[in-house]
């Protein structure tokens, strides 16, 4: 649940969000590819509200956006704006899809000593 000066605004479900602007919630929900990107959002009467496309690294080209912008994009991670370092939030590491390099080490980078520790998908995201 994400509140907003005390009241309750969204609340993240399986597959999308509700949000609360008024008396009925209104249901939006991801359509993705088949890696987890969140390519259209669409609220429940069919309306599209925003479409990603993405580089091959998760960097974004041509996002038709609404009034709305929803933060959770490629692979189904949210996309960090707020200190102008646009890096995704894996959770324990960020990654940046304009380096394609993630932002710490891997922890287990002794396992794979010819990849480097920040690589993102051992630089084959195509294979």
């Amino acid at each position: 649940m994400i509140y907003e000066n005390g009241n309750l605004k969204t609340v993240l479900i399986d597959g999308g969000y509700i949000t609360f602007n008024g008396a009925a919630p209104v249901y939006h929900y991801y359509l993705q590819d088949h890696l987890g990107n969140n390519r259209v959002v669409v609220q429940a009467n069919g309306t599209v509200e925003q479409v990603n496309h993405y580089y091959p690294f998760g960097g974004l080209f041509d996002e038709n956006i609404g009034d709305d912008k929803q933060p959770y994009k490629y692979n189904g991670k949210e996309l960090d704006l707020i200190h102008g370092l646009d890096w995704y939030d894996y959770g324990v590491r960020h990654y940046d899809a304009a380096l394609g390099r993630w932002m710490c080490m891997d922890p287990l980078a002794e396992k794979y000593y010819d990849v480097s520790p920040y690589a993102y998908c051992a630089n084959e995201v195509l294979k």
